[in-house]
C-alpha cells in the first residue's frame, strides 16, 4: 500500500541513468515511469503490513493504486509489470487482495548517503578553528549539529567570513575582549551568539573592545577622586 511520507521519498536519490539504460533502450517509456514509481514507494526497511512480511525493496499495493499516480490504465499496468519481470527488474506475487512487488537490486538505484561532516567539511573546519582559538576563553562546540553547521554555512556564503583569514581575524577580536570572554562580568558569549549577523556587526564595530571599557573606568576613577561638576 503506497502510504510513503514526502520526507521518506525525498531521502532517496534515484539513479535515473541506470533506469534509462535498462528500460528505455527497450522502448518501454511507460515501464520506466512505473518502475520509478515502484522504487520511490518501496520499503526502505523490512516491515510487516496487514500481517504480510515485506523485505527492503518490496511494495504492497494493488493495480488500481498503481494506476492513479502513473496515469496508466490497469491493463497498461499489467503489461508494464510483465515487461519489467521479463527484464529481470522486478518480481511479483499476487494474493487475493494485494500485489507484492519486489524491486530487484533495490540498493543499486540510489546514491550512497554521505555523512554531514563529509558534505560540510568547510563548515567543520571553521568551527574547529573556533574551538582552537577559544579553548581557553569560551565554551567549546562539542557537537557539530546541523543547526550549527548551517549557521556557519550562511555566514560563509553571505561573504561575512568568505575566507578562513577573515574568520580568524574575527575570533582574535573576540578573544581580546574582556567583556565577551567573561573577564569583565559573569556573562560570556558562545558560538551561537557570535555567529548571529547583528552581533557580528557589533563586534566588528568595536562595541566590545576593551578601550571603551577602559575609558569608562578612567572617567569613573576621575569622578571618584575629584567629584563631578
Amino acid at each position: 500500500m503506497t502510504n510513503k511520507t514526502k520526507g521518506e521519498d525525498l531521502e532517496k536519490t534515484i539513479k535515473i541513468s541506470n533506469l534509462l539504460v535498462q528500460v528505455t533502450c527497450s522502448s518501454q517509456a511507460k515501464a520506466l515511469g512505473l518502475l520509478m514509481q515502484l522504487i520511490a514507494n518501496a520499503e526502505n526497511e523490512p516491515k510487516t503490513i496487514v500481517g504480510i512480511e515485506l523485505k527492503k525493496g518490496d511494495l504492497l499495493t494493488t493495480l488500481k493504486e498503481l494506476s492513479f499516480p502513473t496515469g496508466l490504465t490497469v491493463s497498461e499496468i499489467r503489461t508494464c509489470l510483465r515487461k519489467l519481470t521479463e527484464l529481470g527488474l522486478i518480481e511479483k506475487q499476487t494474493t487475493n487482495r494485494y500485489t507484492i512487488i519486489s524491486v530487484k537490486n533495490f540498493e543499486t538505484y540510489f546514491a550512497p548517503k554521505k555523512k554531514t561532516t563529509e558534505l560540510m567539511t568547510r563548515e567543520v573546519e571553521y568551527i574547529d578553528k573556533f574551538n582552537e582559538f577559544m579553548c581557553s576563553h569560551l565554551p567549546k562546540v562539542e557537537k557539530m549539529t546541523q543547526t550549527r553547521l548551517n549557521a556557519m554555512k550562511r555566514r560563509i556564503e553571505d561573504k561575512t567570513f568568505s575566507t578562513m583569514e577573515s574568520w580568524e581575524d574575527y575570533l582574535n577580536k573576540v578573544a581580546q575582549s574582556d567583556f565577551l570572554t567573561g573577564k569583565a562580568t559573569k556573562w560570556k558569549t558562545n558560538f551561537e551568539w557570535l555567529i548571529r549577523p547583528s552581533n557580528i556587526q557589533k563586534v566588528l564595530d568595536g562595541n566590545y573592545d576593551n578601550k571603551n571599557r577602559i575609558t569608562d573606568d578612567i572617567r569613573e576613577g576621575f569622578e571618584a577622586l575629584y567629584g563631578t561638576r
